[in-house]
């Protein structure tokens, strides 16, 4: 994806990976989109609701390769607060 991106391989996938964060970083900063849960005003306390509802969400999350909980939900958000 990295590469699709315009990125140039790094020495490492690792790297060539970050390499391609940091790169949709910076078109999302350039189209003006929040890139945090804090930058739309979404209170932290708010997290434990959201992770709740999230786990409601079985279409979505019985298509994901790997099993989910309601902890790795509220961790998901907590990182997204930024």
């Amino acid at each position: 994806m990295a590469i699709a991106l315009g990125c140039e391989r790094q020495a490492d996938d690792a790297a060539t990976a970050a390499a391609g964060v940091e790169r949709i970083k910076a078109i999302i900063k350039a189209c003006g989109i929040p890139l945090t849960l804090k930058e739309v005003n979404v209170p932290e306390g708010a997290i434990p609701q959201m992770a709740t509802d999230a786990m409601k969400v079985q279409r979505l999350l019985k298509n994901n390769p790997r099993d989910i909980s309601e902890q790795d939900a509220i961790a998901i958000y907590k990182a997204a607060m930024g």
